[in-house]
Order: C-alpha cells, then structure tokens, then sequence
C-alpha cells in the first residue's frame, strides 16, 4: 500500500472533531489495516520501529517494538488499540517535523493581521516522542507522555542563543512545522507569538519572589495557575499556549548581554512556571536596529507538544502554511 492511498485511507477513517470511533479501536479489521500498512507493506518503507497503543493494569501506555522482533503483539491481541497505534505510527514516520523560533517586530499589513518583521530566526529538525524528560533538569527519567505527543530539542540553549529581542516593541515567535514532499503537504501544526514586554514583566517578578502573586492577578488569564512547578534553574521556564489552545510550548527564558552580536547568557532565579498565551500573525524578514539601552531576553523554544488527535486533525486536514522559515 502506497503512502498515498494511506493518507487518503485515514482521513476517511479519522472521524474529525468527536474523535476516533468508526469502529471498535480493538478490532480485528483495525489490526488488519496496521499490518497491512506497517507491518507487511512492501510498498513503502517505513523506520523497523513500532509503536503500540496497549491497555495495561487498566491504563493506556506506548510500547515500542522492532519489526522483525519475537516480541511483536499477537494480531489478536485485545490490549492493543490498533486503531489508535495506526494513527500514533503515521505521525511519527510519515512526517518531518521542525521547530522554529524568531525575534521580531509586527507592522500593521492591510492586506492581512499584522505582519512581524524578523529580525533573526532559528529553526531546527525535530521528532515526535512519546516519551517525557524534565528538560530543565536534563535528566535520564522518563515517563510515557501519551496521548500527548513531544518534540523536545536537548540542545535548545546552544540551538536558540540568538533569539534575543533588541527593541521593546519586538516579539518572540514559535512554529513546529511537518513536511512530506511525497504527498506535498507542508503545513504549520502549531504557532503564534508573544510581546516581549509579557515575557519581561513575568521573568522580572518571578526574580522577585513573593510579587509574583500580584503578576498573577494583574496579567489574568496570560497565567496559569496550574502549569507545573520546578526547581531552581538557570532560566526561568514559560508555558505558552497557541491560539487555537491545540499545543502548548516550553521556553526556557534567560536575560543576556545586551551587545547585539556576541552574547552570553547570565543567570536568573526560577521557582515556578508561568503560562502565557500566544497570538496569531504573519510574519516577513526584515532586519532591525538594535534598541540602546535594552536589557535584551534570550528565549530558548525546548519543547511543543500536542495531543496525537490534535496532529492527526492538522495532518489530515488542514492547509494552513508555514508563516516562519524553516529549512
């Protein structure tokens, strides 16, 4: 079965906006289709690596295989939901995925929302994991995600050290993005962006401790009460959500040297993660003067996730273009 008849296949299998429940998710012809289209296909070559939704002690959990392993699932194994490890294996192998982040200022464009003229921009390969660290901490634990998918960049701090804004009316932008040239699709899963002024008044009052509660009750639902907790870092770690509040992105923010070329990064307390809602625009290159006098903020883009439904909505579905570079 080629790539595109399994595309086709799946939107109409795919039920969009109540979810996933054509027919039994445990059912034999769900296993047949992902044999058929995983397992057995000498039509497409996909990675030897499989991942499987299974039921286990009453919970959902991922397991991974290798295609040639004694230790695959039984085709009538009633643990297994086929149908949802039929999507999960589509969006980890049918796609190349990138983050990108750029510094920027919005211009009024008539022809459009604004338009946010980049002043630099960094993107970067990533993949889908199932899989959940503690970036902040980069350490060797982890958890299963699931259903929420991630794609998490350990390098972030090396990868994003120019994504510093030089003016106070600059805004930081994000976007993961999938390609498939094959089925010509390249499209943006989740985006938007935040004023830097936002992301200045949280790291500053978050240095501050106690005036953080004040923050709260100023900046309304720009903060989250209920993103989770850290310890002690370097940086200071936002949540930001999208527009569409279909994914949701970690930065880790760090205040900078203020010269415009060579920066190195200074330290700031962080006790606690903050939210902070992002908004839609287009965006354009064009390269800004440095604003004298600005302490600038470097924000470091770590991780987007999204629940699998949400990626699956958008690769089937949508059309909506890039607005950043990211090749």
């Amino acid at each position: 079965m080629d790539l595109k008849r399994i595309h086709e296949d799946l939107k109409g299998r795919f039920k969009q906006g109540s979810g996933y429940q054509l027919v039994d998710a445990y059912s034999e012809e769900w296993s047949d289709y992902f044999q058929k289209c995983f397992v057995h296909n000498e039509e497409h070559h996909w990675d030897d690596l499989l991942f499987y939704v299974v039921r286990r002690n009453k919970a959902m959990t991922v397991e991974t295989h290798r295609r040639n392993s004694k230790s695959l699932p039984s085709e009538t194994d009633g643990n297994v939901n086929w149908e949802e490890t039929t999507f999960l294996n589509y969006l980890m192998h049918g796609f190349e995925y990138n983050l990108t982040s750029a510094i920027g200022e919005s211009e009024a464009d008539p022809k459009s929302k604004n338009t946010l003229k980049v002043h630099n921009s960094v993107s970067h390969k990533v993949y889908p994991s199932v899989a959940k660290r503690r970036m902040d901490l980069r350490g060797e634990e982890t958890s299963v995600s699931y259903p929420v998918v991630l794609f998490q960049i350990d390098s972030y701090a090396e990868v994003f050290k120019d994504i510093v804004a030089t003016s106070v009316n600059q805004e930081y932008a994000m976007e993961l993005t999938a390609v498939n040239m094959e089925l010509g699709i390249d499209i943006a899963l989740f985006g938007g962006k935040v004023p830097y002024p936002v992301v200045k008044r949280v790291h500053e009052t978050k240095a501050k401790g106690p005036v953080f509660e004040g923050l709260r009750k100023r900046l309304g639902s720009l903060v989250n009460r209920h993103a989770p907790s850290y310890q002690v870092t370097p940086s200071q770690i936002l949540r930001m959500t999208s527009p569409d509040k279909h994914g949701c992105a970690e930065v880790a923010v760090t205040l900078s040297n203020p010269k415009p070329i060579v920066m190195s990064n200074l330290t700031a307390t962080m006790e606690d993660s903050d939210n902070v809602e992002l908004t839609s625009d287009k965006y354009k290159n064009e390269e800004l003067p440095v604003e004298p006098g600005l302490a600038p903020l470097n924000a470091q883009l770590m991780s987007v996730e999204m629940t699998w439904e949400a990626i699956m909505q958008k690769l089937l579905y949508t059309d909506k273009k890039p607005d950043l570079p990211h090749t």
